[in-house]
């Protein structure tokens, strides 16, 4: 049986539609951005309406300037998606958005989006616009170098992180400890290095033309580097829970650790058994059991800052 082989869609000179705007901001990927409510979650200040807008505002930030980013590459790969099967469908790639049009946009959610985080805090702004600036980089030179190109986004999830911690600032004066921002990173490493293997996997002797930077890689390499990667995080992750200030004031946040170490063995699974995790933000909604998971770790969190006291701890 002859396979059919992809065309790519026939790119169009028509006006190009409101949602089309929409879609080349990426949506889909902005769950990335929810490590900016981390810092909220940590220190209980959900409980506090003031604290959960400025936060919220902060996620809206982050998410124009993470938009801002895939503009940006999508403009400097629009040649190089068009012969994807998936990417050639997105607005620039697919010629329903005009380069200078989708460029324009962007500078106007700068203005927009530096604007609005100077006046939710100083520090914040700061974070901000070091995210705007490792993005980029990424975009312009990092993406096509091996390994950096994996740590350079794992900057860019520290930054989310930290910044909402910033916004609270004046609130708490430890919003995250050091072993929380070395759990985000580590976190952040083991997604990168999972979606380069599901490319390399995916696309094998044509990795090299989707991503410069997968000429580099191997199977192996990555196994290795991702196993070590999920056992480092559990053990990171724990010492976070049981020694930072969070957990010593607040024994019940030890139950948090359950669902954390289920969620990485179950994405080690979907990785190795199901050669999946190209797309973390799919699996985060259409895993059932990794989305259960992250729920049962918030719930616990939510618990344990409304019950601090009354279970006995040896």
């Amino acid at each position: 049986m002859v396979q059919a082989r992809y065309h790519p869609p026939i790119p169009t000179r028509r006006a190009f539609r409101a949602i089309d705007l929409l879609l080349v901001l990426r949506p889909k990927q902005w769950t990335k951005n929810l490590l900016v409510y981390a810092s909220l979650l940590l220190n209980g200040e959900f409980r506090h309406l003031h604290s959960l807008l400025l936060v919220t505002q902060g996620f809206a930030v982050f998410c124009l300037l993470s938009g801002i980013g895939y503009i940006v590459n999508d403009v400097l790969d629009a040649e190089r998606d068009k012969h994807h099967a998936r990417k050639a469908y997105r607005p620039i790639a697919a010629g329903r958005l005009s380069r200078p049009v989708a460029l324009c946009f962007a500078a106007g959610l700068l203005v927009a989006a530096m604007a609005w985080a100077y006046t939710l805090a100083p520090y914040f702004f700061i974070f901000a616009l070091a995210y705007l600036i490792s993005t980029l980089s990424y975009s312009l030179y990092f993406k096509k170098k091996p390994v950096i190109d994996v740590c350079s986004i794992s900057v860019g999830f520290i930054l989310r992180a930290v910044a909402g911690g910033a916004l609270l600032s004046h609130v708490v004066s430890n919003a995250f400890s050091p072993w929380f921002i070395l759990t985000v990173s580590l976190l952040a490493l083991f997604l990168g290095f999972a979606k380069r293997r599901d490319e390399l996997f995916q696309y094998k002797e044509n990795a090299g033309k989707h991503r410069e930077a997968l000429n580099f890689y191997s199977l192996h390499f990555l196994d290795q580097i991702i196993t070590m990667l999920g056992a480092v995080i559990i053990v990171c992750y724990s010492i976070a829970a049981l020694s930072s200030s969070v957990g010593k004031d607040n024994p019940r946040f030890a139950f948090t650790i359950i669902p954390m170490i289920y969620g990485v063995f179950r994405y080690l699974y979907l990785v190795f058994h199901r050669n999946k995790g190209g797309n973390p933000e799919d699996l985060l909604i259409g895993d059932r059991q990794i989305a259960t998971s992250v729920l049962c770790w918030v719930a616990l969190v939510v618990w344990s800052f409304y019950f601090k006291t009354g279970i006995p701890w040896p």
